[in-house]
């Protein structure tokens, strides 16, 4: 992790600053990586091929193909990709290739206009096991869920998952583009390997681009949210919708070995929290975290009396927030908050100025008072839409840059 340490409580804006452009550059390194690898398969002719009707004891050729994904991936070389037919194919466990040392991904994609559908997918099926490493998965749905056991760099890419993922105790996971939900009475998790010892805490984990929707709760005690995030030690959430979602949209906190560690949160959109929940983002612990550029129809949640706050920086967010909710051990830059204000260079305003908040188009109007109130020194250089900011003299606050 090439984030700034954990200082004093004290700290300078120097400080505060140097955290969030080392975050930023992780952010980064992880886009242009999946990207890259991305427009590399893109071009790639397949060598390994899947079919409905296939036989586990092939040599998964295109005349004679296999039936699970699991076979192929076996019989493929770092970097080949695998064309699987359309159709629906069940529960996939993709188990660990000993030997492999390449870090090439082998890259499952659907054959041209085809369908495919998934049930639930183990990357290691049981705490413990090893799970396949260096995947892409494209373009697919996932009937269930997705479990990453002990797994490092799987991508997965423009996935439809309706039954929610877990990452437990693996690294460098990338989900981008896509969608997670509907659920009922759970929610998505990352957390630490169940029963590791020492534990084993996810790191690198990228969330981009993905529209989180439909988490409910089942019973009043149910605590569900579209994404909790118990333990992690590098992680960026950025470019997401989160809609529909019980108690909280987006929820963090350690619990097996806390704080969290090197966060980054920005540009999303938040939706009012349904269920009795009080927040859309709540984040209670943590060390290196950066929260900017995020808009939201409900207030934030950050830190907690009893819990660990140290080297935060919230910046350039747009969303409802209460004077009584400032912490004096967070540093607060340019806000436009509806109700509060945090810091100097923050604003309180009547109304957030969103083109449509009623029905989550969260996009600025022309008269919204974000537009050029962002952080002039440290903003993304793109929005939610990927489109370049500054567009006006200096960048808007939240997720969205208006045009």
């Amino acid at each position: 992790m090439a984030l700034a340490q954990p200082r004093t409580r004290t700290r300078s804006s120097r400080a505060l600053l140097v955290a969030a452009v080392a975050a930023v550059a992780l952010a980064a390194a992880g886009f242009y990586a999946v990207s890259a690898e991305s427009a590399a398969a893109a071009t790639r002719r397949a060598s390994v091929f899947v079919a409905p009707g296939g036989s586990n004891a092939s040599h998964c050729t295109r005349s004679r193909p296999c039936r699970s994904l699991n076979r192929a991936y076996h019989v493929a070389r770092p970097g080949q990709v695998v064309q699987v037919r359309g159709g629906v194919y069940g529960d996939q466990v993709l188990t660990g290739a000993t030997g492999r040392t390449s870090s090439k991904n082998v890259v499952f994609r659907p054959a041209p206009g085809a369908s495919v559908r998934l049930g639930d997918v183990w990357f290691g099926r049981y705490s413990g096991s090893l799970g396949s490493s260096h995947v892409t998965i494209r373009n697919m749905t996932f009937d269930g869920g997705v479990v990453f056991n002990r797994v490092s760099d799987v991508t997965l890419r423009g996935v439809r998952i309706i039954g929610g993922f877990w990452i437990n105790g693996s690294r460098k996971i990338s989900i981008v583009g896509g969608s997670v939900g509907p659920g009922r009475g759970f929610h998505p998790d990352i957390q630490w390997e169940y029963d590791s010892n020492p534990p084993r805490i996810p790191q690198d984990i990228l969330i981009s681009g993905v529209r989180f929707h439909d988490w409910r709760v089942s019973s009043p005690g149910d605590h569900v949210e579209c994404l909790q995030v118990s333990d992690v030690n590098g992680l960026v959430v950025r470019n997401s919708r989160f809609k529909n979602c019980d108690i909280f949209g987006l929820h963090m906190g350690g619990t097996v070995t806390p704080p969290i560690r090197n966060v980054l949160v920005q540009n999303n959109f938040f939706d009012r929290s349904g269920a009795g929940g009080y927040y859309s983002l709540s984040i209670t612990d943590g060390v290196n975290v950066t929260v900017r550029n995020n808009s939201s129809t409900q207030a934030f949640r950050f830190g907690a009396a009893s819990t660990t706050v140290s080297n935060w920086l919230v910046a350039g967010n747009l969303a409802p927030y209460a004077s009584w909710a400032c912490d004096r051990r967070i540093g607060y830059r340019y806000n436009v908050w509806r109700g509060g204000r945090c810091g100097s260079t923050d604003r309180n305003v009547g109304a957030l100025g969103f083109r449509d908040p009623r029905n989550f188009d969260l996009h600025l109007r022309s008269t919204s008072p974000a537009v050029n109130r962002g952080d002039p020194r440290n903003y993304p250089q793109r929005d939610i839409d990927w489109q370049r900011r500054p567009r006006g003299s200096r960048s808007d606050a939240g997720a969205d840059e208006f045009r």
